[in-house]
C-alpha cells in the first residue's frame, strides 16, 4: 500500500511486512514501518495569533504574509513570535521599493499597498490597523515616485531626533542623516525651525541650500541644541527640498533636556552675548562650540584653549564692538581661556554719511 508522509512524500511499504508471524518481533517496530510517526507539531496559537510556517503571529500580520506571498512577492522576512504587522510591513515596504526602482515596475509596490488594505480590515489592534494604513499611504507615495520618476527623501532618525541633554546656555550637537531615495535628485533648497522651543535648536551646518544629493546620495546635519530654561524643549526641523507640489517640507521633530547644571570637570565656560538692537548678526567659535550664536550662548572648552570668535552681520556692513577678549580686530576676537569667561559683541548699522544741503 501507500501512504502519504508527514511533508507529502509517499512512503511505499509491502503489504506483507504487516502481517509478521515472529513472536520476537516488537510491536512497535511493525506499527512503525507501517504507520510512519507524525512530524513535529507546532506550539497551538491562542489570543490573537494564529500559526504562520510554525510561528504564531498576529491575524493581520499572518494575513499580510500570506497575501504578498500569493500574490507571488516573497521578500526573505525574518518573521518572529509576536511580530507586530507595522515591523513586517515597514521591511517588506523597503524590499518592494527597490525592487520597483530596479525594475521600473511598480507591481511589488502595488501588492505590498493592496495587501495592507487587506490586513487593516483584519487588525484586531489600533497599532496594527494604523500600521497598515499608514506603510499603505507609502507605498502610494512611492507607486508615484517610481512612474513618474520624481525624488524622494528619507530622514533618520524617522521619527524623533533627541538631541540629549545640555545646561542651560550651553551647545550640544546632534545630527540628522538626509538621503536621496527617489529616481532622479533631491534638491535641498533650505531648512528652518519652528515650533514650541525653535529658539533653543539651529540648522548649524551640511546639507547647506543648494545640496544636490544623486539617488542614494546623503549628507548630514547638524542642530546645535542650546537650551535657554531647564526641562524638556522641543521643535521642529522642516527641510525644504524639489518634492512636487503640494509638498510643504519634511518635518522631523527635535527634543533635548535643559539642566543647571555646571559646566563639565576640567573646563571652563565661555558665555557670548550679542547685542545687536538696531542691527542683525550671528557670532561663532574656531574650535566649534558656539555656532550662529543670535543672543546668548555658552559652551564649555579646555582650559588652555585658544578661542576665536567671529561676527557676521545679516545685512550690510555693521560696526562690531567687542567688550571682554584678549584682542579685537574688526568681526574677529581672540581668547586664551583659562577661567570662566563672558564676551559681548555689540552690532550696529554704520551711519550712512550726512549729505549737506545745496547751497542756496
Amino acid at each position: 500500500m501507500k501512504l502519504r508522509g508527514g511533508h507529502g512524500t509517499r512512503l511505499a511499504v509491502a503489504r506483507r511486512s504487516c502481517g509478521m508471524t515472529l513472536a520476537g518481533l516488537l510491536l512497535a517496530v511493525g506499527l512503525s514501518a507501517c504507520w510512519p510517526l507524525p512530524g513535529p507539531q507546532s506550539p497551538p496559537c491562542s489570543g490573537r495569533t494564529q500559526d504562520y510556517h510554525g510561528t504564531c503571529v498576529p491575524h493581520a500580520t499572518a494575513e499580510y504574509l500570506t497575501c504578498i506571498q500569493d500574490r507571488g512577492f516573497s521578500p526573505s522576512t525574518d518573521v518572529s513570535a509576536g511580530v507586530p504587522l507595522p515591523k513586517v510591513a515597514g521591511a517588506t515596504l523597503q524590499v518592494a521599493y527597490k525592487t520597483s526602482k530596479e525594475e521600473d515596475s511598480i507591481v511589488a509596490l502595488q501588492i505590498v499597498r493592496d495587501c495592507l488594505t487587506l490586513a487593516e480590515h483584519a487588525a484586531t489592534s489600533g497599532t496594527d490597523r494604523g500600521g497598515a494604513r499608514q506603510y499603505a499611504r507609502q507605498a502610494t507615495r512611492d507607486i508615484g515616485v517610481v512612474q513618474q520618476g520624481l525624488p524622494a527623501i528619507d530622514v533618520a532618525p524617522p521619527e524623533t531626533l533627541d538631541c540629549g541633554t545640555a545646561g542651560i546656555g550651553a551647545q550640544v550637537p546632534c545630527q540628522a542623516t538626509i538621503k536621496s531615495t527617489g529616481v532622479t535628485a533631491l534638491n535641498i533648497t533650505g531648512t528652518e525651525v519652528t515650533g514650541t522651543n525653535s529658539g533653543d535648536f539651529t540648522a548649524s551646518a551640511g546639507c547647506p541650500p543648494g545640496t544636490r544629493l544623486g539617488p542614494g546620495q546623503d549628507c548630514t546635519l547638524t542642530i546645535q541644541f542650546q537650551p535657554s530654561a531647564p526641562g524638556e524643549r522641543d521643535a521642529v526641523l522642516i527641510i525644504h527640498q524639489n518634492l512636487p507640489p503640494p509638498d510643504r517640507g519634511t518635518m522631523l521633530p527635535l527634543t533635548g533636556t535643559g539642566t543647571a547644571g555646571p559646566a563639565s570637570p576640567g573646563g571652563h565656560l565661555l558665555t557670548v552675548t550679542v547685542d545687536a538692537p538696531a542691527a542683525t548678526g550671528v557670532v561663532s567659535s574656531t574650535p566649534p562650540g558656539i555656532a550662529g550664536c543670535r543672543s546668548t550662548c555658552a559652551h564649555s572648552f579646555d582650559d588652555g584653549t585658544d578661542i576665536t570668535l567671529s561676527a557676521a552681520p545679516d545685512q550690510g556692513s555693521s560696526q562690531i564692538i567687542w567688550d571682554g577678549c584678549d584682542t579685537a580686530s574688526g568681526d574677529t576676537c581672540t581668547i586664551h581661556l583659562t577661567a570662566d569667561r563672558a564676551v559681548t559683541a555689540r552690532l550696529s548699522p554704520i551711519a550712512s554719511p550726512v549729505t549737506p544741503p545745496a547751497p542756496t
